[in-house]
């Protein structure tokens, strides 16, 4: 058995390919005493996952619906986090977990290398579809795409909820 876990929780899971993925880096990088899973559960069922997760569990990718249940569970929350309003990582941290949002690095990093530059300057984003990544880039548009466009437009049919947090002064 594996000495340190992690998993990707969310509803529906069984298709997610992080488990295939993050093994392989594992395996590439001699880490033989790692192991990653996936743990089928939606939001309601997300605090519990992670209140009874064992030691050997050192962080949780989290997808939809549980974005939103994996900031309120953190002990500590990165400030883009709390901003953004939801979380796609949960790291053991001390006796609780840190909440941090890394999909705002992932699409600022879709448009420099659709662009092929580090700052395309771009004029106007807009946002197409509803779910959690379209929700975070919305939200994290303030702290990750002014350098890269001056104006945001979201989809009319989107629904940011719950409401963002409000930035800390």
């Amino acid at each position: 058995m594996a000495r340190h876990q992690a998993a990707v929780l969310g509803k529906p899971i069984a298709h997610s390919l992080s488990p295939l993925l993050h093994n392989a880096g594992y395996r590439a990088l001699g880490l033989t005493q790692w192991e990653y899973t996936r743990i089928e559960c939606d939001e309601h069922e997300l605090p519990q996952v992670v209140a009874s997760a064992d030691a050997s569990f050192r962080g949780f990718s989290v997808t939809m619906p549980g974005k939103f249940a994996a900031l309120a569970v953190a002990t500590d929350r990165t400030d883009r986090a709390q901003l953004i309003g939801s979380a796609n990582t949960l790291v053991r941290s001390g006796d609780g977990w840190r909440a941090d949002n890394t999909d705002c690095d992932g699409v600022t990093g879709a448009i420099r290398t659709l662009f092929d530059a580090p700052s395309p300057q771009l004029g106007t984003a807009v946002i197409i579809g509803a779910g959690g990544t379209a929700v975070t880039a919305a939200r994290s548009w303030p702290i990750s795409l002014p350098p890269l466009a001056s104006r945001l437009i979201s989809c009319p049919m989107m629904t940011l909820y719950p409401p963002p947090a409000q930035p800390r002064t």
